[in-house]
């Protein structure tokens, strides 16, 4: 099922539910359904930059005054701070700075509903690509 189709996750709750790409849309959706007590498993696939609305507002503000990479790193200061280590969970921050990234490439960084403490807590599992490519061999699944 594709983002757009998915309402809520009454209907999975108590099933096994693997959400693939961590982007906005899958990380609100992973949370929606681990609340609705699915067995939830989120597939990062690129690194990802993970904020609260707080701090895309502290950056807003900030890129009135200083330039785009002073902004990007106290936004990831404060994300470090508020968040921690996230690559000891498998997700790992891009090399470029949320604001710069946005800027150059267009991809936002993830706004965090809560999955993160759900992610952090186990509730919710990460999976990288290559670990269900060698499921997949391993299990004699088609990758296709």
């Amino acid at each position: 099922m594709h983002s757009i189709e998915y309402e809520n996750g009454k209907k999975f709750g108590e099933k096994n539910v693997l959400v693939v790409g961590a982007g906005n849309s899958g990380m609100e959706i992973a949370y929606d359904l681990c609340n609705w007590g699915a067995q939830t498993s989120i597939v990062v696939r690129n690194p990802v930059h993970v904020v609260s609305k707080e701090l895309v507002r502290l950056g807003m503000y900030l890129l009135n005054y200083l330039p785009c990479t002073y902004v990007d790193k106290v936004v990831l200061m404060f994300s470090k701070l508020l968040y921690g280590d996230l690559g000891a969970f498998g997700i790992r921050r891009p090399s470029k700075g949320p604001f710069l990234l946005k800027r150059e490439t267009g991809r936002s960084p993830v706004i965090d509903v809560g999955t993160i403490s759900r992610i952090i807590s186990k509730d919710i599992k990460v999976n990288l690509v290559h670990e269900l490519i060698n499921l997949n061999i391993n299990s004699g699944l088609n990758n296709d």
